[in-house]
């Protein structure tokens, strides 16, 4: 089970006003991830496409949940899905 508390997302909105308006975004994002990734520091890392508008519209959606306790720890757009000390974990088919 994936948890986003309400002040870590006041904290995430704030510094990173372009995902302001994705809140409802995020559940969409964890469940049914374009990819996912996990590190060898014990987080999965959920990458969705086709999510941002203007300066973001070819970017993903990322959202960073710590697998020890299921909390998103950050959620921003990127440019492109870093692959660094990660492996790929295959998501379920939509």
């Amino acid at each position: 089970m994936v948890q986003l508390g309400h002040d870590n997302w006041e904290r995430h909105s704030q510094s990173h006003w372009e995902i302001a308006d994705r809140h409802d975004a995020i559940p969409g994002v964890v469940n049914h991830p374009d990819i996912v990734l996990e590190t060898m520091t014990g987080e999965r890392h959920y990458y969705r496409g086709g999510l941002g508008s203007g300066k973001f519209e070819r970017d993903w959606l990322r959202v960073v949940v710590g697998m020890d306790n299921g909390w998103v720890r950050r959620v921003h757009f990127a440019r492109r899905v870093s692959f660094n000390n990660a492996r790929i974990v295959v998501p379920a088919q939509r």
